[in-house]
């Protein structure tokens, strides 16, 4: 395996073991806690794709704009997972740095679902692009 398939698949297998976390923050009420969960786990993701195409984003906003600028512009991405990414930075920052800051579990289980599709998406994207090598 190369190194490009190699980091991409490091950060690929971070947003699958953060999928297995989630549930059990979410059973035990401490929703805060998957959204903060639930965001490095798209951001993992987002870090693959990005490998993919030999880019190294320094901050969050630069994984954003990379995403919507080379994945949703170009038609391989649908833009529903960039404003989803978008939003889960939104309420993880919220949800660290707020102390007041609260959410449901019925908003949490829904952004989970929605999080779980996009992880899936750039498997199935990052597996026909680089099959024999991850």
């Amino acid at each position: 395996m190369n190194r490009k398939s190699e980091a991409i698949k490091i950060q690929l297998d971070r947003a699958k073991e953060l999928l297995v976390e989630i549930p059990i923050h979410i059973s035990h009420n401490f929703f805060n806690t998957a959204l903060n969960r639930l965001y490095y786990c798209c951001f993992y993701g987002a870090r693959a794709l990005t490998l993919s195409i030999d880019l190294v984003p320094k901050t969050h906003t630069g994984i954003l704009k990379i995403i919507h600028l080379r994945f949703v512009k170009e038609d391989i991405l649908d833009e529903s997972f960039s404003k989803l990414l978008a939003r889960l930075l939104q309420l993880r920052s919220k949800a660290d740095y707020d102390g007041s800051f609260t959410t449901s579990k019925i908003e949490v289980e829904s952004l989970f679902e929605e999080g779980k599709e996009f992880i899936r998406f750039i498997e199935i994207y990052l597996y026909d692009q680089y099959i024999e090598n991850i």
